[in-house]
């Protein structure tokens, strides 16, 4: 049995309104199966609605439940999950040497 290695994740979730924001923090700052690694919150658009990128770093199955619990919170208008390109993070790596 293969022991799975935690990933590099980046979470895209487009909000209806500041309140929805607030929930969506708590979710996140709460969740204890992985590591939120950066959060972005853009301005208020023009149709009121907000994204938040989120840099979170665990296994699979924790984003999937993560995800989950944030597309629950009513205003919740849609979410997309990238996993983070593996040559992009060694060549990050190789850069600060």
């Amino acid at each position: 049995m293969s022991v799975e290695e935690p990933k590099k994740f980046i979470i895209k979730i487009v909000l209806s309104n500041n309140q929805n924001v607030l929930d969506v923090i708590k979710q996140v700052i709460n969740f204890q199966e992985g590591e939120v690694r950066s959060l972005y919150l853009s301005p208020k658009g023009l149709n009121g609605e907000r994204e938040m990128i989120i840099e979170f770093e665990g296994k699979a199955p924790s984003v999937n439940s993560l995800v989950k619990n944030i597309t629950q919170i009513e205003g919740c208008v849609e979410s997309v999950v990238t996993e983070f390109p593996a040559a992009l993070i060694q060549t990050d790596e190789e850069v600060g040497k």
